[in-house]
C-alpha cells in the first residue's frame, strides 16, 4: 500500500482531468476525484543545496511507453517503480511519492496551427487551459506563451514550464515535445513541495536526460540548458 502524498500536488491528481480533456471522457467521471491546484501554498524555510551533475546518476531501469505510433523509453533509478494506464506513464518513489509522469496524446483536436516553426508552447498552454476550464487548476495557473521556454530536444519542436509556489519557489516542472510528424504531444510534469522538489530536482533532470523518442535519443544537453535558461534569476 503506498502512503499518502507529500504536501503539494501529485502527478497523478493533475493527470486524470488533463487526460480526461485530452480523451473527451465525461465529467461524471470524476466523481469522488478531488482535483487539486498546481499554486502550492509556501512551506517551511529551504537551506540551499549544491546541484550534482545529472549527467552522473545511475538510473539501472528503463521503460517505455508506445501510444498510436509514437514510442517514448526513458531510465529511472533503483528502488522507484511504474505505473501504466491507457496513455499514461509514471515512475515514481515509493518512499517519498516523487513522482515523473507522462501522457502521449493527439495534437489534432487542440485547434492550433501545427504547421508553424514553434507550436510547442502553444500546445503546452492549450493543454493547461484545458485543465483550467475543467476545474483542474484556477484560471491565473495558466501560463502565458512568454512563460513558456520553447526550445529544440534535439530535432523535435519543444516547450519548457518552471511551476512555482505562492511564494515563487520552485515546485515542478512540465516538459512537452512533439514528435516528427506533430500528430502526437508527449507531456512530462511533476508538482511537489519545494523541500521534495530540491531533493529530486537532479533526478528529474537525469530521467529526462535519458529520454529516446521513436528510438532516437534525445540530447541531454539541450534539457539541461533549457531547465537552466528558464530559471529566474
Amino acid at each position: 500500500m503506498r502512503s499518502s502524498p507529500p504536501p503539494g500536488v501529485s502527478f497523478r491528481v493533475l493527470l486524470i482531468p488533463l487526460l480526461l480533456i485530452l480523451t473527451g471522457c465525461g465529467v461524471e467521471n470524476l466523481a469522488g476525484v478531488e482535483l487539486a491546484t498546481v499554486v502550492v501554498a509556501p512551506t517551511d524555510t529551504i537551506e540551499p543545496t549544491t546541484t550534482p551533475n545529472p549527467l552522473t546518476m545511475e538510473l539501472p531501469n528503463s521503460t517505455s511507453k508506445e501510444f498510436v505510433g509514437a514510442t517514448i523509453s526513458l531510465r529511472y533509478p533503483a528502488g522507484w517503480e511504474r505505473e501504466e494506464s491507457g496513455q499514461t506513464l509514471t515512475v515514481f518513489d515509493p518512499e517519498s511519492e516523487f513522482e515523473v509522469g507522462l501522457f502521449i496524446r493527439p495534437t489534432g483536436a487542440l485547434g492550433i496551427d501545427l504547421e508553424a516553426e514553434t507550436v510547442a508552447p502553444q500546445v503546452m498552454q492549450a493543454v493547461l487551459r484545458g485543465a483550467a476550464e475543467f476545474g483542474a487548476l484556477p484560471p491565473e495557473a495558466v501560463p502565458s506563451l512568454e512563460d513558456v521556454r520553447a526550445f529544440r530536444w534535439g530535432d523535435q519542436d519543444a516547450a519548457l514550464y518552471r511551476w512555482r509556489t505562492t511564494d515563487e519557489r520552485e515546485a515542478g516542472v512540465s516538459v512537452l515535445v512533439l514528435n516528427d510528424g506533430r500528430d502526437r504531444l508527449i507531456l512530462f510534469t511533476t508538482q511537489a513541495a519545494p523541500a521534495v522538489w530540491q531533493t529530486f530536482e537532479t533526478t528529474w533532470l537525469a530521467v529526462l536526460g535519458s529520454v529516446t523518442l521513436d528510438g532516437e535519443a534525445l540530447p541531454a544537453a539541450d534539457i539541461l540548458s533549457a531547465y537552466q535558461e528558464a530559471t529566474p534569476a
